[in-house]
């Protein structure tokens, strides 16, 4: 644990910063952190040196929840390289408390991945993170999957990029906390060709509205389906229904 002062008196027992497995930093109102515990001293590489004064807009942009509580939001460090986290804020007395943990992406990862390469045995294309709809954060190989670069895609609807008819399903799958195995849906590369992809989507947290997905772009195996159900129908050399087919037609019409 460190202090900035030796003698600050926090309304928070230092026990209590020393064994939290959390990230905790106390911010003044003036900005400056003066206090936190050794998770919070490696996640936001803090150095130590009482002389110098610690902005904590120097480690972190706290922009965006500076003035809620209670709340979870999703920020990223000014470290390098950079970490996506999830912060907590609450007043106490005259300072702010910030519960920090290290999470988007890498947070979720693994797991999902595992959970999709073993539903079907197949490996992951994609990761995404978003709010509500609203794209929060994604790895390259989603937006190359599209054909987008990864900024141009943070703070965009996902509504934007996959087909309006598939809009209903998958406003009903967003509104699920729990998904057994992936369900499809058409999207829109940049370029206006679709893509058709198979989502498995899980909570962040329990408590947010965060939702982190897998995307596998299943577009050549849907095509290559497509074809041998028309090869099935109809001949190849004229492009006709097949004998077997017309003839099934003539008796059920």
């Amino acid at each position: 644990m460190f202090k900035k002062v030796d003698q600050l008196q926090l309304p928070i027992h230092d026990w209590i910063l020393d064994n939290v497995s959390d990230a905790i930093i106390f911010v003044d109102q003036d900005g400056y952190i003066v206090a936190g515990n050794q998770f919070a001293e490696e996640l936001l590489e803090v150095k130590l040196n009482v002389n110098d004064p610690l902005y904590v807009h120097d480690y972190i942009d706290l922009e965006v929840i500076a003035k809620q509580t209670n709340n979870e939001d999703l920020v990223w460090t000014k470290t390098t390289p950079e970490k996506l986290v999830v912060m907590k804020s609450e007043p106490i007395d005259e300072y702010w408390c910030y519960t920090l943990k290290e999470g988007g992406l890498k947070s979720k990862k693994d797991s999902l991945i595992y959970t999709l390469n073993h539903a079907r045995s197949s490996p992951y294309e994609g990761i995404i993170m978003h709010d509500r709809g609203q794209i929060i954060d994604c790895d390259f190989a989603f937006a190359s999957m599209i054909g987008y670069k990864r900024s141009e895609l943070i703070g965009k609807s996902i509504f934007d990029i996959v087909h309006s008819d598939d809009h209903e399903a998958l406003y009903e799958n967003m509104q699920l906390n729990q998904h057994d195995s992936p369900y499809p849906l058409r999207g829109f590369k940049r370029d206006g060709s679709i893509i058709y992809a198979e989502v498995l989507p899980e909570p962040f947290n329990e408590d947010s509205n965060l939702r982190v997905a897998i995307v596998r772009n299943i577009t050549e195996r849907v095509e290559n389906e497509k074809q041998i159900e028309f090869m099935a129908y109809y001949d190849q050399l004229t492009d006709y229904l097949t004998v077997t087919i017309f003839n099934l037609y003539l008796k059920t019409s």
